[in-house]
């Protein structure tokens, strides 16, 4: 793990500082996961700056916007990306219905994420 800030010169700047170490040499990524697709974006610029025969590790982020996350998988500069569903929908029809019918919000709300592309497209059929 690097510890990074949320943008894409932090992810950048945090993992070329981690390659400039010595520890680094010994190792060899099978894949970067980030935590959202900007930091993902820095990775890969500072894995193919300093370490070129990396270039071929997967990437993967989170958020997953369609301009953002998605398209990055689309021209195939991450292998995936999470895309975080939004809480403003569910958020409103609940209080809706709480106004409308008295039904009450249940005290938690789990909005499941999704991979893009889908899980079984990104894992071999055995």
């Amino acid at each position: 793990m690097v510890p990074a800030e949320w943008t894409e010169a932090s992810g950048e700047k945090a993992v070329a500082g981690w390659l400039r170490l010595k520890t680094s040499e010994l190792f060899r990524p099978a894949l970067v996961g980030c935590q959202n697709d900007a930091l993902a974006q820095g990775a890969r610029r500072a894995l193919q700056a300093y370490r070129p025969e990396w270039a071929r590790v997967p990437f993967t982020g989170c958020d997953g916007l369609p301009e953002g996350g998605q398209r990055l998988v689309s021209v195939k500069q991450l292998a995936a990306t999470i895309v975080v569903a939004s809480c403003g929908g569910p958020a409103v029809g609940l209080l809706e219905r709480a106004v409308r019918g008295g039904e009450p919000p249940p005290p938690i709300l789990v909005i499941p994420p999704r991979s893009f592309p889908p899980v079984e497209d990104l894992v071999p059929r055995l």
